[in-house]
């Protein structure tokens, strides 16, 4: 009795907090899927925002415009990050792919704006673009882009208010994407770009600050 005793409360044990391991596990999920939503949401404003800012700021004095550039591509770099973080515990999907897309359009338009804006003002920041692979990277090129995703991090912090970083996912089947990527004629993901000139050694990526 004593053994069946014991045998029972171990069962018990092993289902309670097996229950409760379960539990948890939704309750993250639910939790990381609300974020992602909540980001892809603000993705849409952020996206509204600047289709309609985009106008205003052709006609703004270039300081003014070299502010709010510099400004918006700070916030969507920013939010970024988080979804990559929240992205990277789950599997991708259909609906994942298409609302990364919102984000991508609105940095390829940001790209494209940053570009009019720097010509127009002859504006100091330097414009790095990085055009990474997004689905189903192999192995060593998740090694070599978490290498570039850190360079280009540092920079960004050494060089605050003087780089705009965009990153951009290079293999999004969505037409202006395809179409700036071979304007600025990019062959292989990832490459980064400095104001449209490609690195192309990693002495250049190893002295990143000393081309901005």
């Amino acid at each position: 009795m004593s053994q069946k005793s014991t045998f029972l409360e171990a069962l018990f044990l092993t289902i309670l907090i097996f229950g409760i391991g379960i539990l948890v596990g939704v309750w993250f999920e639910s939790y990381r899927v609300s974020q992602i939503d909540a980001l892809y949401t603000m993705s849409e404003l952020r996206l509204l925002d600047w289709n309609i800012a985009q106008s205003a700021l052709e006609s703004a004095s270039c300081t003014e415009a070299n502010t709010e550039i510099m400004n918006f591509a700070d916030r969507i770099y920013e939010e970024a990050k988080l979804l990559d973080k929240y992205e990277g515990a789950s599997r991708l999907s259909d609906t994942i792919m298409l609302r990364h897309q919102k984000y991508d359009l609105m940095r390829v338009s940001l790209l494209h704006s940053a570009v009019n804006i720097k010509q127009r003002c002859n504006s100091n920041f330097t414009i790095v673009t990085y055009f990474y692979k997004y689905v189903e990277p192999e192995t060593e090129t998740r090694a070599i882009q978490s290498i570039f995703s850190r360079a280009l991090s540092d920079l960004k912090a050494e060089k605050q208010g003087r780089v705009l970083l965009i990153p951009i996912a290079g293999d999004i089947d969505m037409m202006s994407i395809q179409s700036t990527v071979k304007k600025l004629n990019v062959t292989a993901l990832p490459t980064i770009l400095i104001d449209g000139k490609k690195i192309t050694s990693a002495e250049q990526l190893l002295n990143l600050k000393n081309l901005v």
